[in-house]
């Protein structure tokens, strides 16, 4: 039977999943708690889940900057339940946001930028990520 895997937008309806997904990110010290229920009220900020077969297994943040043609996808606060680090979700996921930026705005020139990973732009179709 082939695994099932989605990536969604995120409802408040997730917030305890999201929460749950790395409990011990920067030791016990994450940011996520305090600014998640803000981020879903931010109109510039789509928050998405990773969905393995029913279970959020991942989350991440896309805001976007506007400067003229240009628009900045920062993508923030990527997680990986740990029990599915390393089984290659990260480079799912970016994969994923650079398809939904293109098909989303195509007439724009556009990046991505992360905080642990370089610039990408739109059309970006290159190596593996990593």
């Amino acid at each position: 039977m082939k695994k099932i895997m989605e990536i969604r937008r995120a409802s408040l309806k997730d917030l305890e999943s999201i929460l749950k997904i790395n409990e011990n990110v920067y030791s016990g010290l994450d940011y996520l708690h305090i600014l998640l229920t803000e981020w879903f009220e931010d109109e510039e900020r789509r928050n998405f889940v990773l969905d393995y077969e029913g279970e959020v297994i991942g989350f991440f943040s896309l805001v976007n900057y506007r400067s003229g043609d240009l628009l900045v996808f920062v993508e923030q606060a990527l997680r990986i339940k740990s029990n599915f680090n390393g089984r290659g979700y990260t480079p799912v996921i970016t994969k994923w946001i650079l398809n939904f930026i293109k098909s989303s705005y195509p007439d724009k020139n556009a990046v991505l930028a992360g905080t642990a990973c370089p610039v990408f732009p739109a059309n970006y179709e290159g190596e593996k990520y990593r």
